[in-house]
């Protein structure tokens, strides 16, 4: 296992040098690929409104399909290249070990689903979520030939149930959500409007009912939901005391959905922490989150918690 946390930091490595480098060294790095991703996001997309579906490669040996251009950091660098998402890869790879269970909410592609299945070998479990219908399909496509990873075209939320969900165009996916209202402010909005669709949801409570899928780890992406992923999952939170990795939003992306998950992991004994570089964590209070993502300049972050 150290060999294998030790081969994947070194991947992740590049795609941090990938993440910081211009143009000219992406370039250097991969000719066709960047010449060919940068036609498409430029010129074709604007004018088709079509995504396109590519392989791509990524820094943990897993070759997986992403939707140009949502999917375009994994195209030319192998991994999300967000500083956020590279600390939190590198969590991972020291958290996650043979045998681990990782529930994956809001799982877009399926970037770190495929991750921690790499990780957890074919003695774990992974569970992904995705409500979106285009990312779904993606998703299943990535997925589908892991037998240690199943994946469910539904949302995780307070009960059991159909919900309304907001499905953008593929260029903004990743903000696919059930409150669409946290966006309204926001320049790109007017010209990107989502659909409005049905979706089917889910509990944490019920996913882990039948003492089957016991997750160790839990990590949530949903948008504006995170206070209902964790109404929904008291009971298992309670009992069983999993690692909780939660995006957290600043203040100007109106927050309140997220302060009400925190204040509900606090009265479960959670307590958050900030993944630094190395993957390891650090100890932050609760009411300096706002200040940290202010202070370092950033929109939102992946927060961990754990049982005190």
């Amino acid at each position: 296992m150290i060999e294998v946390v030790e081969r994947l930091s070194k991947g992740l490595e590049h795609v941090k040098v990938l993440a910081k480098t211009n143009a000219f060294g992406r370039l250097k790095a991969s000719p066709f690929r960047y010449l060919w991703g940068q036609v498409f996001n430029n010129f074709i997309y604007p004018v088709t409104k079509r995504q396109r579906v590519v392989p791509a490669s990524t820094f943990f040996g897993e070759e997986m399909k992403v939707a140009l251009p949502a999917g375009s950091d994994i195209y030319f660098t192998q991994g999300k290249s967000h500083d956020s998402e590279i600390r939190l890869a590198q969590f991972l790879i020291k958290e996650v070990g043979k045998e681990s269970h990782f529930l994956d909410i809001g799982a877009h592609f399926g970037y770190f689903s495929l991750l921690a299945s790499k990780l957890t070998g074919l003695s774990g479990m992974v569970f992904s979520f995705e409500p979106g219908k285009l990312t779904f399909d993606i998703l299943r496509q990535n997925t589908i030939k892991h037998t240690g990873i199943k994946a469910f075209n539904s949302a995780v939320s307070a009960r059991k149930g159909k919900l309304h969900f907001y499905e953008f165009p593929i260029s903004f996916s990743e903000y696919n959500t059930l409150d669409v209202s946290q966006f309204a402010d926001e320049a790109w909005f007017e010209k990107y409007k989502p659909q409005k669709i049905e979706v089917e949801a889910d509990t944490i409570d019920n996913i882990t009912s039948d003492g089957t899928f016991r997750p160790d780890i839990i990590k949530i992406d949903v948008e504006g939901a995170e206070d209902q992923v964790i109404l929904g999952g008291q009971h298992y939170l309670q009992s069983h005391s999993p690692v909780v990795i939660m995006e957290y939003l600043s203040v100007r992306r109106n927050n309140e959905s997220h302060k009400k998950a925190v204040h509900n992991l606090l009265s479960l004994g959670y307590a958050p922490a900030i993944i630094i570089p190395d993957g390891s964590v650090g100890k932050i209070q609760v009411d300096d989150l706002d200040t940290y993502l202010d202070k370092n300049g950033l929109e939102s972050d992946n927060i961990v918690f754990r049982k005190l």
